[in-house]
């Protein structure tokens, strides 16, 4: 069985540009718009990484994290941003996430994370 991540990303190209880059690896990659279409895809299915976009409509990255580490306390999150400060950055490490990486970042590292958490 293929191993599976959600992408939480609001910039569409950026998802797409992500979920191309990550199925080389043979890995599902599911995907979601924003907090909420988030929250229907984790009530549905657990992942194997969750990719959490800091910055997001309606409800934040922190707030994704916290109830990702709710749900599944053993959840490998890996967060992305172009702005967040180091406060809120530090905030999501102690939250749980995994890794951090920062926009912009090439492919090969954000290739290099997933394969290393997943």
């Amino acid at each position: 069985m293929n191993k599976s991540l959600l992408i939480i990303e609001d910039n569409e190209n950026l998802r797409d540009f992500y979920s191309s880059a990550l199925a080389e690896l043979n890995i599902d990659v599911h995907t979601a718009g924003d907090g909420i279409e988030a929250f229907k895809k984790i009530a549905q299915k657990e992942y194997d990484l969750y990719i959490v976009d800091i910055f997001l409509p309606n409800i934040t990255g922190l707030e994704v994290i916290k109830v990702l580490r709710e749900r599944y306390e053993k959840a490998k999150i890996l967060i992305v941003s172009a702005a967040a400060t180091d406060a809120i950055t530090e905030e999501a490490m102690r939250l749980g996430a995994a890794a951090l990486l920062r926009k912009p970042f090439r492919l090969n590292e954000l290739r290099e994370a997933v394969a290393k958490l997943i």
